[in-house]
């Protein structure tokens, strides 16, 4: 291991992973609406409107309703709103339809920020090839594997396919996800827990995180680029010694 390099301050890597960051959420933006086009998200989300507008129809209520419009409810339409409600959440096929929906859109949204993952620490890694992104190339950052030798294709892709993006980003997303609709799961509850403490604990004691656990890798600080030092102009004291040691001593 090449005993110059000295891992990234910690400072550092957070505002070089903000920087990279900024530049990831314009790439999830521009991708989402391709993909979204690209899993049909348009097309089962008609499908399940149809299903809400024929229990609104059929039961004569408005599903879409403010907080104000709900409390201000007679005892007669909250009990028919309910059962309009009830009927639509037992309805099979509109469930169906509705969990289609949900994991579509979310596919739609994990492939975006595969996506911005991808150009920023595979793309631009590869570009610059030197294990940067351009946060990392701002603040003087490199991603070496553990011995300190450079990257390559494979170490890069596992770091941010199967440990960025799989571990830290796409299972954590499906849980939360899943508590917000109300499907409550302690196991990935527990297990989106486990991710943070494990990042917070490696990061303190080790300055590694999750992804650079699973990939063998540390970022590094990279020495600034510098330019051929000039020959130095011997003193004059120097250049006294040189002459005086040229005169031959006389006879």
């Amino acid at each position: 291991m090449d005993k110059t390099l000295q891992k990234a301050p910690f400072f550092k890597r957070l505002l070089a992973l903000m920087l990279d960051w900024m530049f990831i959420v314009i790439i999830i933006f521009t991708c989402v609406i391709p993909m979204s086009f690209l899993l049909k998200v348009d097309e089962y989300s008609e499908k399940f409107d149809q299903y809400y507008s024929e229990y609104e129809k059929k039961y004569g209520v408005d599903f879409d309703l403010t907080e104000e419009q709900f409390n201000a409810m007679t005892e007669e339409e909250l009990k028919l709103y309910e059962e309009a409600y009830n009927a639509l959440t037992s309805d099979e096929e509109a469930n169906k339809a509705h969990d289609t929906l949900f994991k579509r859109m979310l596919g739609s949204i994990e492939l975006a920020i595969l996506a911005g993952y991808l150009v920023m620490d595979v793309l631009f890694p590869l570009m610059l090839k030197n294990g940067q992104t351009l946060g990392k190339r701002v603040f003087g950052l490199a991603v070496r594997r553990a011995n300190g030798e450079p990257t390559n294709m494979i170490t890069i892709l596992s770091r941010t396919v199967v440990g960025k993006f799989t571990v830290e980003t796409a299972i954590p997303a499906l849980v939360i996800c899943s508590v917000l609709m109300g499907s409550l799961n302690l196991f990935g509850v527990l297990y989106v827990v486990a991710i943070l403490v494990a990042n917070i604990v490696l990061l303190i004691k080790k300055n590694k995180v999750l992804h650079d656990i699973l990939a063998n890798t540390m970022v590094v600080a990279v020495p600034a680029p510098t330019s051929r030092a000039k020959k130095e102009e011997p003193s004059f004291a120097h250049k006294a010694k040189i002459a005086t040691a040229k005169i031959e001593p006389r006879q």
